[in-house]
């Protein structure tokens, strides 16, 4: 079993969340890097992400951006980062280690050589932000070569030309096993007004009903927000309490309300 899985599986048995963290790889140096990441595990995080430092992070915020151009200033690089992998794993870390990365860098370079160094240097999982569902195949095929390869965690959104039911994704005639737990609305994107920030609508592709049964939607759910005052400038927990609260009334659990001293429904 994937390290990944194990730690997943023993807070499932307690009762627990993961607690997850991010590190880009490299910043400020490698040696830093390893460092944290044992103070990481001496603290008790469950699963950590190691970004690899990417010369073109578009599809990340300033904060990342930043860090892997710094990163990539003082050094860094995949081959670096596996290196430094390998040696954190001969120095006794044993937390779950994904990395999260672009397809650019993968397919650059070598499918089958990255998959294979990842498996050398104990890497347990991979996020790939870019790398669209539909186009997953190339790599799945060599993951699927080596039962000691990595996860690859799949990311899907509304635009995803998927179909979906309870617990399974469709695409192009192959069905995939997808399990998800879900006992609250599921939010997965939003649609914003580029000159206001205003929010204009959310995608909701999971819904709850009374009895606390999953409602799996086959085409995700489009819901304007009309006359909401909520901007990605502005938004905030309690504007998604608003939110949810007004279109799911009686899912939020009365103790999130209270906490967050929101104590009325619709």
């Amino acid at each position: 079993m994937n390290r990944i899985e194990e730690r997943l599986a023993a807070l499932k048995e307690e009762g627990k969340k993961a607690f997850i963290t991010y590190t880009t790889a490299g910043l400020p140096d490698y040696d830093t890097t390893k460092k944290l990441m044992f103070a990481q595990e001496k603290a008790g995080i469950d699963i950590m992400e190691i970004g690899v430092p990417f010369s073109d992070p578009i599809a990340d915020g300033p904060v990342i951006q930043d860090a892997s151009y710094k990163a990539i200033q003082n050094g860094a690089s995949l081959e670096g980062t596996f290196t430094m992998m390998g040696e954190v794993r001969k120095a006794g870390l044993n937390s779950p280690v994904v990395f999260m990365l672009y397809y650019n860098t993968v397919y650059h370079y070598g499918v089958e050589n990255f998959v294979n160094k990842c498996i050398e240097n104990g890497v347990d999982g991979l996020i790939i932000p870019d790398l669209p569902f539909e186009e997953q195949g190339q790599i799945k095929d060599v993951l699927a070569k080596n039962e000691n390869s990595p996860i690859l965690i799949q990311l899907v959104s509304p635009v995803s030309k998927a179909h979906v039911t309870q617990n399974k994704i469709s695409v192009n005639n192959n069905d995939t096993k997808f399990s998800l737990d879900v006992d609250r609305p599921y939010i997965v994107s939003f649609v914003a007004n580029k000159h206001t920030n205003e929010i204009q609508s959310i995608d909701v592709l999971y819904a709850v009903n009374a009895k606390k049964e999953v409602a799996a939607l086959d085409e995700p759910e489009f819901r304007p927000v009309n006359g909401t005052a909520l901007t990605t400038s502005t938004i905030s927990i309690s504007n998604l309490l608003d939110y949810v609260n007004n279109y799911f009334p009686d899912i939020l659990p009365e103790s999130v309300l209270k906490h967050y001293g929101y104590n009325s429904r619709p």
